[in-house]
């Protein structure tokens, strides 16, 4: 298990890497979040594309949206 001092506080900023075709997939960042190395829709196959390098995996989720309503109960 590899342990990383960082920062939880502050979520990485990686709108400038993930594109729409990362939506729903499982993807392999570089450790400073700036490059993505794979992706795919299995975490097992993204961490075998990247083979020995170093990654920081995450599932992209598309963003959730909601409208507020006047529904009185």
């Amino acid at each position: 298990m590899i342990y990383m001092e960082t920062d939880v506080t502050k979520s990485p900023d990686i709108s400038k890497v993930v594109e729409k075709k990362h939506l729903n997939k499982w993807v392999a960042f570089s450790m400073d979040y700036k490059k993505v190395l794979a992706f795919g829709d299995k975490l097992a196959d993204v961490d075998k594309k990247i083979g020995d390098q170093k990654a920081v995996f995450a599932k992209i989720l598309p963003d959730v949206f909601f409208a507020p309503s006047t529904f009185n109960l």
